[in-house]
């Protein structure tokens, strides 16, 4: 009988380490397409920073203030995409959190499509590049400059069915 509650006691602490590392995100809008589409559901694992790579998925911390504290000034997008067609967030209680895709990291070549963001070309310490792959509807670096590693939270590693 005690057996059966040291066994009961590990699975509830395994799953709720298990919990605390991993986050399931809904895709809004069509940034990321063709990889992912609007209203994919994805399962994200909390990494270290000196996990993440160039050309990762990853969910961060949005760089933007949430939709329902922004201003209708603040709503509207930097005119530096050819065509807008972003979709703003429902409001929620809930975290405001964007998925992109890691361009460049700390030490990396900015890329062609962010030339003269930074002086001599390479992202400082500290700070990442983040994209959309569909850049003609993506909201990212171009608009928001380099991002500070920190505000990424998790590694997309699949679709939620």
């Amino acid at each position: 009988m005690v057996m059966i509650w040291v066994v009961a006691a590990i699975v509830l602490v395994l799953l709720l380490w298990l919990r605390s590392r991993i986050i399931h995100v809904n895709v809004v809008g069509w940034s990321m397409w063709p990889t992912y589409d609007d209203g994919d559901r994805l399962v994200a694992r909390r990494v270290r920073a000196s996990r993440i790579r160039t050309g990762d998925v990853v969910v961060l911390d949005s760089p933007r203030p949430k939709p329902e504290h922004m201003t209708a000034n603040m709503r509207t997008p930097t005119p530096i995409v050819a065509r807008e067609v972003v979709r703003e967030p429902p409001p929620s209680k809930g975290p405001y959190w964007v998925i992109k895709r890691i361009a460049a990291m700390p030490g990396e070549p900015v890329p062609a499509v962010m030339s003269g963001i930074v002086d001599d070309g390479v992202v400082p310490p500290g700070f990442v590049v983040m994209l959309g792959d569909n850049l003609e509807d993506s909201i990212d670096s171009r608009q928001h400059g380099l991002l500070p590693l920190g505000k990424v939270l998790a590694k997309v590693v699949r679709r939620r069915t």
